[in-house]
């Protein structure tokens, strides 16, 4: 399997007790960059797999290189279709399959996680195919799991008084968030069907909660361009768009890669 996208520093040494692995699983994209000490990236590859198909992934982890080793320490965010922002006050971790099966139907194969979210006094609750979670914990035996919805919530939490969208761009799914001021409205992970099916959706969170888009700033992240096809769908409804740029990792300098597509993988390497 070839990566779509892949990196290595010039001077990358394999030092895996020295550094950090962060990594990506979504639906039918796994990615991971490895950091060293000083959070620059080392490596990076980006790998398009068959959709939801577990033992691809599977395959994929046992077979790659890099993932053969322990790190000092290994961050993994998921993204999932379904999952449920519950605040803290109805919150009961024995519960956690009851309230996905009254929301989505059972689902056998997978158990359920949840993650807190101090700062909106809530935690997010999804599902993991059951193969690819005892997978994980079988090959990164000290590696902290997360969605990566969650993460998105606590650490890019706005400071401005605008209406914002933050959205974080990952080819196979959307992580969207609204907020008026720094009060979260709605955040949802979307599946990317198409650029005009994903805008549409995008306008109804606006809409739903009485947001005209002449007044909201949408912030990307991830792994979008400028004037690309997406790009090209949200300008036709979205006046105010930019990219975040507020990347604290050291990022390659010698390839072509804009700082934003990098706000994934500092998202995952927080704690």
């Amino acid at each position: 399997m070839q990566p779509t996208i892949s990196y290595t520093h010039a001077e990358y040494t394999h030092s895996p007790l020295h550094h950090t692995l962060t990594m990506y699983v979504g639906s039918s994209i796994c990615c991971f960059a490895v950091l060293d000490a000083e959070q620059v990236v080392q490596v990076l590859q980006k790998y398009t797999l068959p959709h939801n198909d577990i033992v691809a992934l599977i395959n994929f982890f046992n077979n790659n290189t890099y993932l053969q080793q322990q790190y000092n320490h290994t961050s993994i965010a998921y993204s999932t279709e379904h999952s449920t922002l519950v605040p803290n006050a109805y919150y009961n971790y024995d519960l956690l399959h009851t309230y996905l099966n009254v929301q989505y139907g059972d689902l056998h194969q997978a158990k359920a996680f949840s993650d807190n979210v101090p700062n909106l006094k809530a935690h997010l609750i999804y599902r993991i195919n059951k193969e690819l979670v005892r997978t994980t914990i079988r090959k990164f035996v000290t590696a902290t799991t997360c969605h990566i919805q969650s993460k998105m919530l606590q650490y890019n939490e706005p400071t401005t008084t605008s209406t914002t969208l933050q959205v974080l761009y990952l080819e196979d799914c959307v992580v969207a968030a609204l907020y008026t001021g720094t009060q979260l409205q709605c955040s949802k992970t979307l599946a990317v069907t198409n650029n005009d099916t994903l805008t549409y959706q995008l306008l109804h969170m606006c809409q739903a909660y009485d947001v005209h888009v002449d007044e909201v700033v949408v912030q990307l992240s991830g792994w979008l361009i400028i004037h690309s096809p997406l790009y090209n769908a949200l300008y036709k409804y979205f006046t105010h768009i930019q990219f975040m740029q507020d990347v604290e990792l050291t990022t390659p300098n010698d390839v072509a890669y804009e700082k934003h597509f990098f706000t994934l993988f500092q998202l995952i390497a927080k704690n």
